[in-house]
């Protein structure tokens, strides 16, 4: 193993930290100390930089260079991979992952990053690849959060059956794989089983609705399956306070967030008068440093520039596109934005006429993220061709 947990006690907590999805104060004491290992400084490095904002990007290029010898005399290849990480060549960097992680395929650090650098590469097929690759025993503290992220690829590759054994599994071992819940939302989101979703959400809440990392992101899953099953109505507020919680005040926690509010107002017409007292505080916060470095979260605040009718912003997003990662793709990033102007604006046919073609194509996958985050471009498409057919009869 690279990252080899059996041989320090604090290395092994702080896997299982990440991977459990808590706060993982390990690494933060370590990182912060006077002398600490590098295996450490290797962790943290990766984790700011796979979070795809500009902010921890900048400070993980200052601790890599800081530490590079170290790094270097570490691992060559992961030195190698760092280096192509902030140079922003995530796919080539995941192939180096992807090298080290066939040569120690018991490294569940090793997986995990692969893993993520897949997911925001938009690498889905890949993740398959990997997957392939590892070999961790039954009899590991690791096995149930393996068998978590195998679900989550087998549900985005569209093994659902295997995807739903996997998650399964994971939380027969381990009862609190949040990563094995997750999984599961996305099963029943991406199966349309959305009342099944509901009951399981309510079912786990009490293991899930503290959780650090991925708190805000299960309370958005919950409040799809009460959209989908119309019983958001009176939990709205609660959902938006849990939604809207942040783990770090002004921090980039607005991507869930951003989609809630988008869907109520715009894709199912319910107007909340407490909500829009909220939207300019989600424009404040999304207009920072961090737009035109990942597409995925310049879609995610023009969904919100858009409900607000801050064109202005949404042009300057659309500009700064051009350089986000992936850096391909400005047409279709350009026309992706626009189509959330004018369902704003109640231009139904041009939102019709730009997302066909991309729905046709599976042009949008480009973006990052998961089906179920992408699935609201299926449905603004879906909503401006039912206002279309609307307007005709």
């Amino acid at each position: 193993m690279l990252f080899d947990y059996k041989k320090s006690i604090l290395l092994e907590r702080c896997i299982e930290n990440l991977l459990s999805m808590k706060k993982n104060d390990v690494l933060l004491d370590l990182i912060n100390a006077k002398s600490k290992s590098v295996e450490f400084v290797c962790i943290y490095i990766a984790e700011l930089i796979i979070s795809m904002e500009k902010s921890k990007f900048l400070e993980a290029r200052k601790i890599y260079k800081n530490n590079s010898k170290y790094i270097k005399s570490y691992s060559y290849e992961l030195d190698i991979a760092f280096n192509l990480m902030l140079e922003r060549k995530y796919i080539e960097a995941r192939k180096c992952i992807f090298d080290l992680l066939s040569i120690h395929s018991d490294d569940i650090y090793l997986f995990y990053l692969c893993h993520m650098l897949e997911f925001n590469s938009s690498l889905t097929r890949d993740m398959m690849q990997s997957l392939s690759l590892v070999k961790i025993k039954k009899t590991s503290k690791f096995y149930p959060y393996f068998k978590g992220i195998q679900s989550f690829i087998l549900n985005e590759n569209r093994f659902y059956k295997n995807a739903y054994i996997a998650a399964k599994e994971s939380l027969k071992f381990n009862k609190l794989d949040i990563y094995a819940i997750h999984a599961l939302c996305h099963y029943y989101h991406d199966t349309s089983k959305h009342r099944e979703g509901k009951e399981f959400m309510e079912q786990m809440y009490d293991l899930w609705k503290n959780n650090y990392s991925m708190r805000i992101h299960l309370f958005w899953h919950y409040a799809l399956f009460l959209i989908y099953t119309n019983e958001i109505g009176d939990k709205i507020e609660n959902i938006f306070c849990n939604i809207r919680s942040k783990n770090i005040e002004n921090g980039l926690e607005d991507l869930d967030i951003s989609s809630f509010i988008f869907r109520l107002f715009m894709l199912n017409d319910m107007n909340v008068d407490f909500l829009k007292s909220e939207l300019a505080n989600i424009v404040d916060n999304w207009n920072n440093e961090n737009l035109g470095f990942y597409f995925f979260n310049d879609f995610h605040a023009s969904l919100v520039f858009s409900m607000a009718n801050k064109f202005d912003l949404l042009d300057m997003v659309i500009k700064k596109s051009k350089y986000s990662f992936p850096r391909m793709y400005y047409k279709e990033k350009v026309a992706l934005l626009r189509s959330l102007e004018f369902i704003c604006l109640g231009k139904y046919k041009d939102v019709v006429n730009i997302l066909e073609v991309f729905i046709k194509k599976d042009v949008y996958s480009f973006m990052g993220g998961s089906n179920a985050q992408r699935s609201i471009i299926f449905d603004i498409f879906n909503k401006a061709k039912m206002e279309v057919e609307n307007e005709t009869r």
